[in-house]
């Protein structure tokens, strides 16, 4: 009864601690605030689970909780953790050498580190979650490299000249700048920014929010709305008036048709799907449908 109820009152201080902190990465000495000694508690699990002395269901909950990682997990999650509250802090991506913060960790020393490995695969070998939680903060791999910021401002270049930001994978821009690539990594880290530790989302949320004001595509179909929004542009500009039955191909007319029905619902208030969309061309959207649509 004693060990059922040491470990209930064990994993209730983890859940605690990662609620007010979004990680469990406390020392062996903490001391939570009713005088539980976590990180003790936390010490003998992961000793017993060497030792091979706790269940398939204890391993399975510690697991969750992430009292289980290694230590090199652990460290690689608090370097990323602090490099993101700098650049949420600072607005700089790149961490000067000797910057240490505020708790003793020395960020500098260890955004070189975290470089290095990357740079060079055979220095230490990274899980794909690291590799990725890393690259997600847009801290550039080489001091001369561009930062998230770089890619953000050709982003806002391509919407002033095109109004819109469905880039291409492989567009390049003119100063050679690989736009098509950098947007792609924005969506994948917003897909899946659910995956990463707690600073990391609220950073992908940041750039998620600078990026809706330019009109960032996220999603399969924001990008197909968008093809057909600029393809009955066209038709407009062509005859001066939009008409499906002006489309070039039959294939096109039925997207065209099933476009007009959807956006002519979502600006009348039946469908919400697009909103986004509506209210960024909303003039455009009241020009092409202005008059009858066929």
């Amino acid at each position: 009864m004693k060990r059922i109820d040491d470990w209930d009152r064990g994993v209730k201080h983890c859940e605690d601690y990662i609620a007010a902190h979004g990680d469990l990465l406390c020392n062996c000495k903490y001391v939570a605030d009713d005088g539980y000694n976590l990180g003790q508690w936390i010490s003998r699990k992961r000793h017993a689970y060497k030792l091979g002395q706790l269940t398939d269901s204890e391993i399975a909950q510690l697991t969750r909780l992430g009292v289980l990682h290694r230590k090199s997990e652990r460290s690689w999650e608090t370097g990323c953790k602090h490099a993101a509250e700098y650049i949420m802090s600072t607005g700089n991506y790149d961490v000067p050498f000797e910057y240490c913060c505020a708790d003793g960790f020395r960020l500098g020393v260890w955004v070189s580190y975290a470089r290095n490995c990357l740079r060079n695969p055979g220095q230490r070998e990274l899980s794909d979650s690291q590799r990725i939680t890393f690259l997600s903060l847009g801290i550039p791999l080489n001091k001369h490299e561009d930062s998230w910021l770089t890619g953000f401002e050709h982003a806002e270049v391509f919407w002033h000249l095109h109004q819109h930001l469905n880039v291409p994978a492989k567009f390049v821009c003119e100063d050679g700048y690989r736009l098509g690539a950098w947007i792609k990594r924005q969506r994948n880290n917003f897909r899946y920014a659910y995956e990463k530790p707690e600073i990391t989302r609220k950073m992908i949320l940041q750039h998620s929010i600078k990026l809706n004001r330019i009109g960032m595509l996220w999603t399969t179909n924001e990008i197909q709305w968008c093809r057909n929004f600029f393809a009955a542009l066209d038709l407009y500009s062509t005859h001066g008036y939009f008409s499906v039955y002006d489309a070039k191909s039959g294939y096109q007319m039925s997207q065209l048709r099933e476009w007009a029905k959807m956006t002519k619902n979502c600006l009348s208030g039946k469908s919400d799907k697009f909103t986004k969309l509506i209210k960024l061309y909303d003039e455009n959207l009241k020009m092409l449908f202005g008059g009858k649509v066929c």
